[in-house]
């Protein structure tokens, strides 16, 4: 069994013919559109210099 991973619920605006490519998409791969939509946010966002913000992870306001 999996184990259950901390997640949070986002809500996105995206264009209504987006939408349709992507339930296809999903569709096609027997897939959840949640899940095709993950997937394929973790194939974009692979080999990304991912750098934290300045101030983030502090409690200091930034100046």
């Amino acid at each position: 069994m999996k184990e259950k991973e901390d997640t949070i619920q986002l809500t996105a605006r995206i264009p209504s013919e987006l939408h349709k490519r992507l339930r296809f998409i999903a569709a096609d791969e027997n897939r959840s559109l949640n899940d095709t939509f993950i997937l394929l946010l973790q194939e974009a966002t692979e080999g990304r210099r991912i750098a934290v913000p300045n101030g983030l992870l502090s409690h200091e306001q930034p100046q």
